[in-house]
């Protein structure tokens, strides 16, 4: 095969239900000059049978099956083994419009850009939701700043990226956290000074599955790992401004998350001298009201019935949601 144009990389990993969807929306492409790399990460379902199956389909198609290792393992080789001079990733349990690699190559090409962003939708089994991911500026610090605060979304599924951003960069996916992965990466990224184009319409289908309710948890060892990923993330910037935008940011979905999923830790005694100074933090970042009169009640003392009132509202929303539809 010669070099294609974009390599599309899919990890997988027991994702039998849902990654038909994902790879016939892709091979429905307009754009035909890709690569498909389907990466097995030690599936144990039937997802390595199906990878199999759709490599006879299509020849543009390439099939790993590896040990498991984890997402960021998982990119990491992709990445090694892609051969495009763009790379894009997917989910295996998302989907794509027809038109997503013609527009974004397209772009690439005319703007000369090493960097293409796109909006993104939202969608769970009750609507799709519009996702702006318009930075402040297309300067790569302003998306620096963008991405470190939230206002635009690490996410590597809204970006064509040159192959050879990658490597000169050394940007790589990192191990041992989960749910930041990408974040880091292309904070790590756009560090650099790269040429990026922005396309002001959505393409892909972010696909939320379950997780409708509030029953997830948030323990010691999840919290250890977000305090753990809050210092690797200000260790990322040498410029203080950055490391206090980094800092504040992550600060404020520690504390989010302990207030959602955590009672136990929200109340510890070293959560509380984690964050003793978290009012600051939670005047300056997150962007709904409704959070940070939650988040102000619960440090005041009233976190049971901060969360007991925030609950009955997310209940309401979720019947609102299913009589719409």
């Amino acid at each position: 095969m010669n070099m294609p144009a974009i390599s599309v990389i899919i990890p997988i990993y027991n994702m039998e239900r849902l990654m038909r969807k994902c790879i016939d929306s892709i091979l429905r492409q307009t754009f035909k000059d890709i690569e498909i790399l389907l990466i097995d990460d030690g599936s144990t379902d039937n997802s390595p049978t199906i990878c199999d199956e759709y490599k006879k389909v299509d020849e543009r198609i390439r099939v790993f099956h590896k040990s498991n290792g984890g997402l960021s393992e998982t990119r990491n080789f992709g990445l090694d083994h892609s051969q495009g001079k763009y790379i894009i990733f997917a989910d295996p349990d998302d989907w794509v419009d027809c038109d997503w690699l013609e527009a974004m190559y397209a772009t690439a090409k005319e703007t000369n850009a090493d960097v293409v962003m796109s909006d993104i939708y939202f969608n769970d089994k009750f609507r799709q939701t519009y996702g702006s991911q318009k930075p402040s500026s297309l300067n790569h610090w302003d998306i620096l700043a963008d991405i470190v605060i939230g206002r635009v979304s690490g996410f590597t599924v809204t970006k064509l990226i040159r192959k050879e951003c990658y490597i000169s960069y050394d940007i790589r996916f990192p191990k041992g956290i989960y749910g930041c992965e990408d974040q880091y990466a292309m904070c790590k990224l756009f560090k650099n000074r790269v040429a990026v184009a922005y396309i002001e319409k959505a393409y892909y289908h972010y696909m939320f599955y379950g997780n409708t309710t509030l029953s997830r948890k948030y323990g010691s060892e999840t919290y250890k790992m977000d305090l753990a990923i809050r210092k690797m993330f200000t260790d990322l910037f040498e410029d203080e401004s950055l490391k206090e935008l980094a800092f504040n940011s992550k600060s404020y979905a520690i504390v989010w998350r302990a207030f959602m999923f955590g009672s136990h830790v929200f109340s510890s005694a070293d959560f509380v001298k984690n964050f003793g100074g978290y009012k600051t933090i939670i005047a300056k970042n997150g962007t709904s009201l409704l959070e940070k009169i939650f988040l102000t009640l619960s440090i005041r003392g009233l976190y049971y019935f901060a969360r007991m009132v925030y609950g009955i509202m997310f209940d309401v929303k979720q019947i609102y949601k299913r009589i719409r539809c």
